[in-house]
């Protein structure tokens, strides 16, 4: 049973944003393949878009990146932006299909994208988080076909004669192979085969033919008179695309240190599968090792991991839902603006001095508390001596191996405490440990 409810915490906050205030029970009652599943079922069906509520401009046409907007149109957007953000935040913290969100998360970071226009992140988001455990082949055709990327990475300015490299570089070297697998010929070919990619005023994607290269292209030792589809295709084709996605996923959800036995065989099993995602990520969550304990605890949660888990574990409702917005800025991601084409930091990339220190403080400066949802969760560890609270509370709230003492839990609770204030009490200052910025 013990060994269930750890396993079953770490699958919570690895395979989704952490255990819910309502997750307690379950925790003990579950095994982790059962859970899995309730997580699959919860991430299936179609999905509805995640979109900002305004008012039409003045053109009734969405202004698209690359335009000169006013400035009041400008700071219209950047404010829709972050209404977006926070947006998907609460369905990270508060939605069902965790798995899907979860997923969905680690895309964003892969196909790291920046723009202006939040209507453009609104349809890019959206194909993510529909493909998210899909096909990878058809969230990269998606994804290479969306407006915010056409645009980010000036794939409307390719043309016959004049091709643009930024695209077809980034493809290869960040979202498929990686390096080592292709030559600067190959870049300038396959740009060759994506001239004409482009998108109308509305943000749909325009192939135009009369800026299309027609020419005979040579790619990866082919030849052939390719387009943009025929280049993704080949790239699918190599089996450096599913080992180079395949060891991305499991840094994301394993460890930093990936094993090369476990991603030989994983990346096979997913080249195989014909890139099914969904397969891929079973096959790393229900492996044996997977719950290993030096996996267990090994990981250094990302911003939003952290404020989503805060959320998402401990009854509170958000003073001032703008602060999330401040709390990543500091804290160095930002949904929506990664630093570049590359995506965020990982691992000991997330800590320093300064962001370690905010990282402690920010429990106490996120919670007022939901006097019902607390009295729910206080009931889930109330019937227990008050040593066994405090040991319960520090398994349900820590992944680490390594735990704080019993005394250093104690500050600011008094022995005539009520049982429900004492596991508050104890509650934050175990989210305010070095030990829960490990997952």
């Amino acid at each position: 049973m013990k060994k269930h409810l750890i396993h079953n915490r770490h699958l919570l906050w690895r395979a989704a944003f952490g255990p819910s205030t309502g997750d307690v029970n379950a925790l003990k009652n579950s095994t982790p393949r059962s859970i899995y599943h309730e997580l699959l079922q919860a991430s299936a069906g179609i999905i509805k878009p995640i979109s900002v509520q305004r008012e039409p401009v003045a053109s009734g046409e969405p202004i698209m990146p690359g335009t000169l907007p006013d400035d009041a149109l400008r700071k219209l957007q950047r404010e829709e932006v972050k209404v977006l953000n926070l947006l998907w935040l609460d369905e990270m913290c508060n939605g069902k299909a965790q798995l899907r969100e979860k997923m969905a998360f680690f895309w964003h970071g892969h196909f790291a994208c920046r723009n202006r226009d939040p209507r453009l992140h609104e349809k890019l988001l959206h194909v993510i988080r529909t493909n998210a455990l899909e096909n990878f082949g058809t969230l990269l055709k998606g994804v290479s076909r969306s407006a915010a990327m056409v645009y980010f990475l000036n794939n409307n300015q390719n043309r016959k004669g004049h091709p643009n490299e930024n695209f077809a570089r980034e493809l290869m070297e960040l979202f498929t192979m990686g390096r080592g697998y292709y030559t600067e010929a190959d870049v300038q070919e396959s740009a060759r085969a994506f001239t004409g990619w482009s998108t109308d005023k509305a943000g749909e994607f325009v192939f135009r033919k009369q800026l299309h290269d027609q020419g005979r292209k040579s790619f990866l030792g082919r030849q052939g008179n390719f387009t943009g589809d025929d280049i993704i295709d080949i790239i699918l084709e190599q089996p450096a695309t599913a080992t180079f996605i395949t060891t991305k996923l499991y840094r994301f959800y394993v460890s930093e240190s990936p094993d090369p036995a476990h991603v030989d065989w994983l990346s096979k099993r997913f080249y195989q599968s014909g890139y099914n995602i969904r397969s891929l990520l079973e096959d790393i969550l229900l492996s044996d090792w997977f719950y290993h304990p030096s996996i267990i605890g090994n990981r250094i949660k990302s911003p939003v991991e952290l404020l989503a888990g805060v959320r998402r574990q401990f009854p509170m409702a958000v003073y001032e839902k703008s602060s999330q917005l401040m709390i990543q800025r500091v804290l160095g991601q930002t949904l929506f603006v990664p630093p570049g084409v590359a995506g965020w930091p990982t691992g000991r990339g997330w800590i320093d001095g300064a962001s370690l220190l905010f990282r402690l403080r920010l429990p106490a400066l996120l919670s007022l508390k939901k006097q019902d949802a607390w009295t729910t969760f206080a009931a889930g560890f109330a019937e227990k001596e008050r040593s066994k609270i405090i040991q319960a509370l520090t398994g349900y709230w820590l992944q680490s191996p390594s735990s704080p003492s019993s005394d250093s839990m104690l500050h600011n609770v008094n022995a005539g405490d009520p049982e429900d204030k004492m596991i508050m009490s104890v509650s934050l200052n175990l989210l305010s440990t070095p030990e829960y910025q490990m997952c």
